[in-house]
């Protein structure tokens, strides 16, 4: 197999029901990481192109026309990727690139997608197969074609092949696709599948469009939840419903969350931005029964809203705060107390916390006593999910401040690092309260995450913590920590909690910066110095990435190994100050007079966490210090002159160290 001419690579990775709120951000991801790798073998195509269903990822790279063979011996152009590739391969060290791609073609294209799907998200992948496979679903069936030509190989031990699957409601139909020019439409034409994403997204809203007209309605739908749904359908028919009126003396929040959020539907609002009966649902295919279809949606809503509506109503029977008084009989966790010593707890850390950042949350005691009564509603026996929701909705029923009722919901905030943020101080400081004192709490009695055991989602729940740590709240981790575990009974408190809690946090805010593609050597040297203050080591680390790749930062990494091996070298402690009567050159002088303007300039800045400038600051240094080594000769004859030269070195180094641990970086 050769590329002669300019033709198109296909894949299609056929699998089991995938994610549909991770769909798009996963067929982009596909794309990304193959192109990168696909570069690699300095390729030269159009453009690529991705497609996605909820079975399916697919990629059409469009007229392809060449790769090239790198040699072994040039080393500057390869990646360790293709290193490992050629030695994986056992591919010898060929000039000729014409006999390398005749030889190896269907390898490399199995390398890029294996080792790109491997790559595509490991955090949602799982096991799979008599041999232990890992995806994110479960594959089914893989298809490659260059040009016309079937590329033989096999991707999770599945081997290529030109038959794909259609729309699931064609039981299984299987489909034969003799060229990557045509997949998307004899997809479409036979399979009864529109794999183009953004193609159902826009009929899907054109749709929308046609039927709020037709109605004389108007629809709010988030990006999300359309997204969402263009992920769950092949072949989008949009069909219009009701529901009993009644319903509409319910919440709005529970009628959203029922009807968009749970059965992926659009209500349909009225003149007056009010919500009506009405909604539209989406079907996965045309079918002669519309009116059967509608009929069953119609039915699963009612079942929903019914529930709802009875749970809502024996709820509001009594007021929230009557939720409060049985918190005594029930327990929070074996070993924890009960919910009042949770919510006592919670009480005294936020008020601490309010007190020690200057935070002015009002309403601590109040929303402390509130923020789970909702947890023993029937409503959220119902619908677990709506936890949160149906506290501040019943709160604010029930005249409560506003601030408080908000504070109810948002303490949940945030649960990623992309997730909405407390809008209020209140909201904030219950948040972060809440959250430690459920991790504190969990790490005392022995069930903090162990390995990929974590059933009580406390990494999760650190992810809130450090968020609000470094965007609202300086203050010291250690303090914070000393405070909660204060908060608990004497027996249940060990040695060195507060060491494995400190690690614990700190290890999750590491996996977190690298996740976000942040250089590990960055953040570790950040947080080799700086261990308390999370709000610092977020500016730290943004500082020095802003220079990382420069070459001024090259520079100073290059002199920092200098004079670290030469004070390693003098195998001595030069802890004493600095002789000025023995500074005999003016390039001593200079770079002595340099180094006591540096120190006091960073610590100006250093106090206000300007980092960026207190990093500039050092780069001064690099200049006087290269002409110090230029003229100076350490090795001096006489001791007392060779020995200030070495304090000397050692100020300079300690000052270099000063904002972040350069080691790291040698």
């Amino acid at each position: 197999m050769i590329l002669n001419e300019k033709t198109d690579f296909l894949v299609e990775i056929g699998t089991e029901e995938l994610p549909a709120k991770e769909l798009y951000r996963l067929a982009k991801s596909f794309l990304k990481i193959f192109k990168r790798k696909l570069l690699m073998f300095k390729a030269r195509f159009k453009k690529i192109k991705w497609y996605a269903s909820s079975r399916r990822l697919a990629l059409k790279v469009i007229e392809i026309s060449d790769i090239k063979y790198i040699s072994l011996r040039d080393q500057k152009f390869l990646s360790v990727e293709f290193k490992d590739f050629i030695c994986f391969r056992n591919i010898p060290d060929i000039k000729n690139n014409t006999q390398f791609l005749e030889n190896h073609l269907s390898k490399i294209f199995v390398f890029l997608v294996q080792s790109s799907l491997n790559e595509l998200s490991p955090d949602l992948f799982i096991i799979w197969g008599n041999k232990k496979k890992k995806f994110i679903r479960p594959v089914h069936n893989v298809l490659m074609l260059l040009g016309d030509k079937l590329i033989n190989g096999e991707i999770f031990g599945i081997k290529s092949n030109n038959l794909i699957s259609g729309n699931r409601f064609l039981k299984n139909k299987k489909i034969f696709v003799k060229s990557a020019k045509e997949y998307s439409e004899i997809l479409c034409s036979k399979g009864k599948v529109i794999v183009n994403f953004k193609k159902r997204k826009n009929i899907i809203e054109k749709r929308l469009k046609e039927i709020c007209n037709k109605l004389n309605f108007t629809i709010k739908a988030s990006e999300t939840l359309i997204r969402e749904i263009v992920s769950i359908v092949e072949w989008p028919v949009l069909l219009h419903g009701k529901f009993d009126k009644i319903f509409l003396t319910l919440p709005v929040v529970i009628l959203v969350h029922i009807i968009q959020n749970q059965q992926k539907c659009f209500l349909l609002y009225d003149k007056d931005k009010n919500i009506t009966e009405n909604f539209v649902f989406i079907s996965n295919i045309e079918t002669k029964n519309e009116s059967e279809i509608i009929a069953e949606n119609e039915k699963a809503i009612h079942i929903k809203l019914s529930n709802a509506f009875f749970c809502f109503n024996l709820d509001r029977r009594n007021k929230l705060e009557q939720n409060f008084l049985n918190f005594r009989k029930i327990k929070f966790y074996k070993n924890l107390g009960s919910f009042f010593d949770k919510t006592k707890r919670v009480k005294n850390l936020s008020e601490w916390i309010s007190k020690k950042s200057d935070i002015n949350a009002k309403n601590i005691s109040r929303v402390s006593m509130l923020y789970k009564c909702d947890l023993f509603t029937n409503l959220v026996n119902e619908f677990p999910e709506m936890k949160g929701t149906v506290g501040m909705q019943y709160a604010i029923m029930d005249k409560e401040d506003m601030d408080v009722s908000i504070a109810i919901r948002e303490h949940y905030y945030p649960v990623s690092f992309k997730d909405k943020f407390p809008s209020s101080n209140l909201s904030l400081v219950l948040s972060l309260s809440d959250k430690l004192d459920t991790i504190v709490g969990f790490f005392l009695i022995g069930e903090n995450p162990k390995k990929k055991r974590d059933p009580f989602a406390l990494r999760r729940l650190s992810i809130g913590i450090i968020r609000i740590l470094i965007e609202e709240c300086e203050i010291s981790l250690s303090e914070l920590l000393d405070k909660s575990i204060s908060l608990y009974d004497e027996k249940i408190r060990i040695m060195n909690i507060k060491q494995s809690l400190k690690l614990f946090i700190l290890e999750r805010l590491k996996f977190i910066y690298c996740k976000n593609g942040y250089e590990k050597k960055i953040v570790d040297s950040v947080i080799s110095k700086e261990k308390n203050f999370l709000s610092r080591i977020d500016k730290k680390i943004n500082a020095i990435s802003y220079f990382f790749d420069s070459n001024i930062f090259i520079k100073l990494i290059s002199l920092f190994k200098r004079v670290k091996n030469i004070l390693e070298k003098s195998c001595c402690n030069y802890q004493d100050s600095i002789d000025f009567s023995l500074l005999k050159s003016d390039e001593e002088k200079i770079l002595v007079h340099q180094m006591k303007k540096v120190k006091n300039e960073i610590s100006n800045y250093y106090k206000i966490m300007k980092y960026k400038q207190c990093l500039k600051l050092l780069f001064n240094l690099i200049d006087p210090t290269e002409n110090f080594f230029e003229k100076i000769v350490i090795v001096h004859q006489n001791l007392d002159i060779r020995r200030n030269r070495l304090v000397l070195l050692n100020k300079l180094f300690i000052l270099l160290n000063s904002v972040v641990n350069l080691s790291f970086f040698l």
